[in-house]
């Protein structure tokens, strides 16, 4: 009787156990932020956490962005693939907090040309303004120049892996020039569009050396 009396205690514990733990919210909850994948190289690639593709509707084409999509929090592995090849070109290890918004930078295949950084805008801005992250590791420090008749020195020795703040200008057509810092070395050189209300990335061709010349080599991405 004893023996008998034991096991219903035994089982009335483990009942118990089992219901509190199916009653624990806590459990199993996932937490997420949101991140942009930024590829400033010239394959086409796709991001991995995990070992689950993170991109999922689109591929990141060349000089492309995801947008901003639901990411993990907390340290995260991060694995960057070419499309379509099963080989990983590298495995880069990053945290991400809560209450903030990130964009990933891929400009190589190694980790050491990749990055993360926190993005400080949270709401469509009331002017237009423009922020330069230098995403060409093979550039050294530039200097970023824009206007159509006369320059205007808005970015000025910018070394690899940077995010300028954001910075105000004016609507419409701008002739944007990229060069060797402190220099008159051309070393991009693209017309873009920009409207107001807006915020614009201005990044550079992952592949941009310090060479010279006067060919693009440089993208904007609307922000926001």
């Amino acid at each position: 009787m004893k023996l008998k009396l034991f096991f219903i205690a035994v089982f009335t514990v483990v009942c118990a156990f089992v219901a509190c733990k199916k009653g624990d919210d806590s459990i199993g909850i996932k937490q997420y932020t949101s991140v942009n994948f930024i590829n400033a190289t010239a394959d086409t690639v796709n991001v991995y956490v995990n070992g689950s593709r993170v991109n999922t509707t689109n591929s990141l084409y060349p000089l492309g962005a995801s947008g901003y999509i639901n990411s993990l929090l907390g340290e995260q592995n991060y694995q960057v693939r070419k499309a379509g090849k099963p080989d990983v070109l590298f495995s880069l290890p990053a945290s991400l907090d809560s209450g903030k918004v990130y964009s990933f930078y891929i400009a190589g295949n190694s980790p050491g040309q990749a990055f993360t950084d926190v993005d400080t805008l949270k709401n469509t801005p009331d002017t237009l303004l423009l922020r330069f992250v230098h995403t060409s590791p093979n550039l050294g420090q530039v200097d970023v120049r824009v206007g159509n008749t006369v320059d205007t020195l808005l970015f000025s020795n910018r070394d690899f892996k940077t995010t300028s703040p954001f910075v105000a200008v004016g609507p419409g057509i701008k002739r944007i020039r990229i060069y060797k810092a402190g220099t008159s070395t051309l070393l991009s050189d693209d017309t873009f569009t920009l409207n107001d209300n807006r915020a614009y990335t201005l990044f550079t061709k992952s592949g941009l050396s310090a060479n010279g010349g006067s060919a693009s080599g440089a993208k904007i991405l609307t922000y926001r």
